[in-house]
């Protein structure tokens, strides 16, 4: 009798285990305008875990979801999102399991804006004439992919800015192509691990790539071309892996006294970096500066036609290094 009760309990739990995988694959869709007029509205009556699909065309509307959702086009649509300069047009608040993919984004403070949210996934958006920076991460979790930000406004705009994540999973800037920024194309302001991989970063005003403020990140393979200032910067106590980087033609900045200008890559202020099998050419000073306290491994990295030093150290340290090795391995 009790081995009876015992095969009818394991089946009853094999039943329910199976009815709760078939309803996570049947997530509710709800669809804009057929459903709800607005993205806003759809948003709005959701239930977590929902997938929005928007049908094609311009919407004008400021959107804010704080629940687990979906949002993309209907059937690879064109959908344009715009938004005043006022607010982000996308702000995600205290959510988890967020997914936004397939839009174009114009204008907002933000194109999109993610606070105190974790497992968000930005993809393949297309974002342009944002105020302040395209996409902005903040005490937060996220995996940036595939994304084009382009043309965000002077004179202090940002490309993807992520900051205060010391506390947060680690996040991904992989894939994005982000050119015509202002300031910084890719930023990361006291940043727990963050993979920088394979991005594409031109036309910065100030530095293409900038791992700041005691952040950690590897830098990997990303191509940073024609920026100003330093191709990669690392800087204030920050450590990162910067390997199978191509930087190339970064420029001086003749509206700050070209102080510490025109680098390849720079390593400032007591940073420790692996600095290996990265391509630099056509430094308008150094191809390397390596300063202020600063510990550089640096291994078979390729630099040629910089109009001062191919590597330039101050009072700093430079050790040899193993092929893409952490600090640590080094």
């Amino acid at each position: 009798m009790f081995r009876q009760w015992l095969r009818f309990a394991i089946m009853l739990l094999l039943l329910a285990v199976a009815a709760a995988g078939v309803a996570s694959q049947d997530a509710i869709q709800i669809h804009v305008p057929a459903d709800y007029p607005t993205i806003s509205e759809a948003i709005a009556s959701a239930p977590a875990g929902a997938e929005i699909l928007v049908a094609e065309g311009g919407y004008h509307e400021a959107l804010l979801i704080d629940r687990p959702l979906i949002l993309r086009p209907a059937d690879e649509a064109e959908v344009i999102l715009s938004a005043a300069e006022q607010s982000p047009a996308i702000q995600i608040i205290s959510a988890q399991d967020v997914t936004i993919s397939g839009l174009t984004i114009i204008g907002g403070r933000y194109g999109i804006d993610v606070f105190l949210s974790e497992d968000v996934t930005l993809a393949d958006n297309n974002i342009s004439g944002s105020k302040s920076a395209g996409i902005r991460a903040r005490m937060s979790s996220v995996f940036i992919r595939d994304n084009t930000i382009v043309d965000i406004q002077p004179p202090y705009g940002r490309g993807i800015y992520l900051a205060n994540t010391m506390a947060w999973p680690e996040s991904e800037i992989t894939g994005n192509t982000v050119r015509d920024i202002p300031l910084t194309g890719i930023q990361t302001n006291l940043a727990g691990m963050v993979q920088i991989e394979n991005n594409i970063v031109t036309n910065s005003g100030l530095r293409g790539i900038a791992v700041t403020e005691m952040s950690h990140a590897n830098v990997v393979g990303n191509i940073v071309a024609d920026n100003i200032g330093s191709g990669i910067l690392v800087l204030d106590m920050s450590m990162a892996l910067v390997c199978d980087n191509a930087v190339s033609a970064t420029r001086q900045d003749s509206d700050r006294q070209n102080m510490r200008e025109g680098n390849g890559v720079t390593i400032d202020f007591h940073s420790d970096v692996i600095l290996s099998e990265n391509t630099i050419q056509g430094s308008a000073q150094n191809g390397i500066s390596v300063l202020y306290g600063s510990s550089a491994w640096l291994h078979d990295n390729i630099v040629s036609d910089s109009a001062d030093d191919a590597v330039f150290v101050d009072s700093s340290e430079t050790h040899p290094a193993r092929a893409c090795a952490s600090p640590e391995d080094a």
